[in-house]
């Protein structure tokens, strides 16, 4: 039958290759760690020009909107005056150039509206982006935890395991003395 100096050499040795696929395990849990961190940290970063960018054009939406109801505050009086000269028979007022103001202003009203709705349109997509980011985010911060609890996991493990090592080698030592015993009082 087999020794049991020889049994502790082969556990000895299964012990040592566990201990080895761990902390293989480990080194690449800790570069995926790095490079999770890496992710988010780059998409911080993203976030945060986005958010800029956000206020940015909520900077430009309330200048817009501003220049709008100034506008329509002209118009509204242009309007007013254009309503008492007719009403006051002003017939010298030219009709053209009544007429080319009111296609003035339509065309600046319109353009004002178009560019407040492009903007709005933007600030929209910048809201939809940022809660994308902060939803990876989210889902990076996740990946990080999970593999630090399995990495903590590994090294506990890798600990434990270096105990029983250091162990079995102190058992192999004291069979390999008794061994030797043996083989002194027989020879």
């Amino acid at each position: 039958h087999r020794s049991p100096a020889l049994n502790h050499c082969q556990s000895f040795s299964q012990e040592q290759e566990n201990l080895s696929d761990i902390e293989r395990r480990c080194t690449q849990l800790l570069k995926v760690k790095l490079e999770l961190e890496s992710q988010v940290a780059e998409l911080k970063e993203r976030l945060l020009e986005e958010e800029i960018c956000t206020t940015q054009l909520s900077a430009q939406k309330c200048k817009l909107e501003s220049e709008c109801c100034d506008l329509r505050a002209d118009i509204e009086e242009l309007e007013s005056t254009l309503i008492k000269v007719e009403t006051e028979k002003q017939f010298e007022f030219n009709f053209e150039q009544e007429k080319q103001l009111r296609t003035e202003l339509e065309r600046g009203r319109r353009k004002l509206e178009g560019d407040l709705k492009m903007t709005i349109d933007s600030l929209n997509e910048m809201e939809k982006l940022k809660v994308d980011l902060e939803e990876v985010i989210k889902k990076k911060e996740l990946e990080i935890n999970t593999v630090s609890t399995k990495l903590e996991d590994e090294q506990s493990l890798t600990a434990t395991l270096q105990r029983k090592i250091k162990e079995y080698q102190a058992r192999v030592e004291e069979l390999e003395e008794e061994l030797g015993a043996e083989r002194t009082a027989r020879a």
